[in-house]
């Protein structure tokens, strides 16, 4: 007697593979044969998951390989079904079996199958087509399917996340560009200014040159007289000699430091966006430095920044870009937070200091912004949460995977509702780095709170 457990169609995604397009088998004997002359292509094809009985075009129903070689192997049942037809056999041994759609989901089947009892549990599939045929899929292949289709949507998961994260990094970079135009386009534009300048006062000169090779060529050839000094003083009053030789120099020296300020900007740029996906040695107070001149345009209106940077900090092997792009998160974030409470004529303070101690490299940066809310502060690493507007601040999400998860350190935060918060990063050093030093014994401990995992040799 046949038995469907479930019939209905599950909703599926049209990405995800169905069990129609899985190898399947279509052994299929009628019920008047002979049941030992159905087992004979059982035992010598293992690869058959058990047989299709019909009567005619009518489907019956099945009776698996294991449960047929099970009943034929014992000797009683032997002697009673060896010449009797499957009809019989089908009536005597036959067990519920699982019926689905060929446009069911691998992951929904393979979750129907494995609900079954234990008894059922290896039994075939019967998947039905919808001209009516009907096929047997054998559970080892079903799994395996869904082993493949599971390693397939976590690779697309982590392919997703790694463009997720590219996305915010492009996101960022985006915010910065129109204050990084601005930046430079304030140089650059005074060294335009100067340059047309210096370009009019050397045109308004020539004349002045003129007049010196005349009088130069007249003395020469001995015919100098006194209107070749009047023509060359007309000169000097016309062209203003003594206001270019004042300004000139002054133009110049505007010119380099503006193309200074470039040349700055433009290291700082290159400094912050570290190609390199390998891990690299990455002087923190210099990336630091760096991340400060790339994102001026966000902190400068706002908040003054101060810098206690230890002179002795050791590099740290790191990912350049990747942690170039925490730092700019938690100073865009000290800023945006010091906006929203300062005054339209205050100025905060942003605080970044560096230290380290015989295992890890120390970044704390500090802001006396709006401080956290302490029903956010478990949240605050969570993917996709934040406490700001559409297109305010950045996500912390990221600066958790990047300092943990890729780079084995810690992130964490105190912070005071109303006085401001203080994010610390540390970064664990190479073996070749670290030292037997004590740096942080005589100063008390910090009540901070710290999201960690299993540190990750670096």
């Amino acid at each position: 007697m046949t038995v469907i457990l479930d019939h209905r169609k599950p909703p599926r995604s049209p990405a995800i593979r169905v069990i129609g397009e899985l190898p399947a088998c279509d052994y299929s004997v009628s019920c008047t044969a002979k049941a030992l002359d159905a087992m004979r292509p059982l035992q010598e094809r293992p690869a058959l998951a058990g047989a299709l009985v019909f009567d005619g075009r009518q489907f019956l129903g099945i009776i698996s390989r294991s449960n047929l070689l099970e009943t034929m192997s014992k000797q009683s049942w032997r002697d009673v079904f060896q010449n009797r037809g499957m009809r019989e056999l089908l009536n005597s041994i036959s067990r519920p079996h699982l019926t689905l759609p060929a446009d069911t989901g691998i992951q929904y089947a393979a979750d129907c199958a494995l609900s079954r009892e234990q008894p059922l549990l290896y039994e075939p599939l019967v998947v039905q087509f919808d001209d009516g045929q009907v096929r047997l899929l054998d559970i080892r292949t079903l799994l395996q399917a869904q082993s493949e289709l599971l390693a397939e949507q976590i690779n697309i998961l982590q392919v997703t996340d790694q463009q997720l994260r590219q996305a915010q990094k492009l996101k960022a970079v985006g915010s910065l560009a129109s204050g990084i135009a601005h930046e430079l386009n304030t140089p650059l534009q005074y060294v335009g200014d100067n340059t047309r300048f210096l370009q009019d006062a050397f045109d308004d000169l020539r004349a002045v040159f003129k007049q010196c090779e005349l009088l130069m060529a007249a003395a020469t050839e001995n015919r100098l007289n006194k209107q070749f000094i009047t023509d060359l003083e007309q000169a000097f009053r016309t062209v203003d000699v003594d206001y270019l030789t004042g300004e000139i120099p002054q133009a110049i020296r505007q010119s380099l430091d503006g193309l200074d300020h470039v040349d700055q900007i433009v290291r700082s740029m290159l400094e912050f966006s570290g190609c390199s996906s390998t891990k690299v040695a990455v002087d923190l107070n210099r990336a630091i430095e760096a991340t400060l001149m790339v994102s001026r345009h966000q902190w400068r209106k706002v908040a003054d920044v101060v810098t206690q940077f230890d002179d002795s900090l050791p590099v740290v092997d790191c990912i350049a870009g990747d942690i170039n792009q925490v730092l700019l998160n938690l100073v865009s974030n000290a800023a945006h937070a010091i906006s929203v409470k300062a005054g339209p004529d205050e100025k905060g303070r942003i605080c970044i200091s560096t230290r380290h101690d015989q295992s890890h490299v120390e970044v704390r940066i500090s802001d006396n912004g709006t401080g956290i809310r302490g029903e956010d502060q478990s949240r605050i690493f969570d993917r996709f949460f934040t406490t700001k507007d559409m297109g305010r601040g950045q996500g912390l999400a990221t600066a958790y995977h990047v300092v943990v998860e890729m780079h084995g350190g810690e992130i964490g935060f105190e912070s005071e509702l109303g006085h401001g918060t203080t994010f610390v990063v540390r970064l664990p050093l190479s073996q070749l780095e670290a030292e037997p030093i004590t740096a942080f014994e005589d100063e008390p401990a910090d009540e901070c709170i710290f999201l960690e995992t299993a540190q990750a040799p670096c």
